[in-house]
């Protein structure tokens, strides 16, 4: 089940640890997690869109 993009903003702006002293790169290492993961989702939703198109 892919996971929605909302959840993936929300992960990115809490961080990996709450209990963590956050660093002062760790919003430009969330972004570009955050990036990552959006690009793989976009990426399997069109796969899977385009396998389904392929089938008919």
């Amino acid at each position: 089940m892919p996971i929605e993009i909302k959840e993936l903003l929300i992960r990115a702006s809490v961080g990996s640890q709450a209990n963590e002293r956050p660093r002062e790169n760790a919003p430009v290492a969330n972004l570009e997690n955050l990036k990552q993961e959006i690009i793989e989702e976009v990426t399997e939703e069109v796969l899977r869109k385009l396998m389904l198109k392929n089938e008919r």
